[in-house]
């Protein structure tokens, strides 16, 4: 696909780019995937039955976030302060969420669950170069939507692919 001549080459934006995400669970572990949302014709496109909707809470096109099964909430952002963040108004404003990740700094996100279940998932030991707050929020919703009753501390290898490395994903309780 052409790059359109109002977009420069290379230009990067701060706000993450929306994307569907399938993640296929076994015991400990999970291979996530990711498609970019706005190439994807969801009612055409079989790879996508499964998936969930991962969005940027600042996504300049307001279709994705509010569309959302997963929101991103960014380091650097300012609503991401500490005790800035409300659930309830999240999920006022965001009536599809599921989820909320706000990033943390080692890649790892706290996830915030519309049931009020609040968890904190990080990297642990040598974290493969694909790691990120949206993979590990990705995983945490599948988690979340696949279990009966709240989800509960867990340790998780997660690959982007059958035979890609994997990282370890360790998931705590609130």
């Amino acid at each position: 696909m052409p790059v359109p001549p109002t977009v420069p080459v290379g230009y990067s934006s701060p706000v993450q780019r929306p994307v569907y995400v399938s993640v296929a669970s076994e015991e400990g572990r999970a291979t996530v995937r990711r498609y970019p949302a706005p190439m994807q014709r969801r009612t055409m496109e079989r790879h996508l039955s499964g998936t969930h909707l991962v969005a940027d809470i600042d996504d300049p096109d307001a279709g994705w976030p509010h569309s959302a099964d997963v929101l991103l909430m960014p380091l650097g952002r300012r609503r991401h302060v500490s005790g800035m963040v409300s659930w309830e108004a999240i999920a006022a404003l965001y009536p599809g969420c599921a989820l909320l990740a706000l990033e943390e700094p080692d890649g790892g996100c706290l996830a915030l669950l519309r049931d009020g279940v609040r968890l904190r998932a990080h990297w642990d030991g040598r974290r493969p170069s694909w790691t990120s707050a949206a993979i590990a929020a990705s995983v945490i919703h599948d988690h979340a939507t696949s279990t009966l009753g709240s989800p509960g501390p867990s340790c998780v290898q997660v690959a982007i692919g059958a035979e890609a490395e994997t990282g370890l994903l360790v998931v705590d309780a609130l």
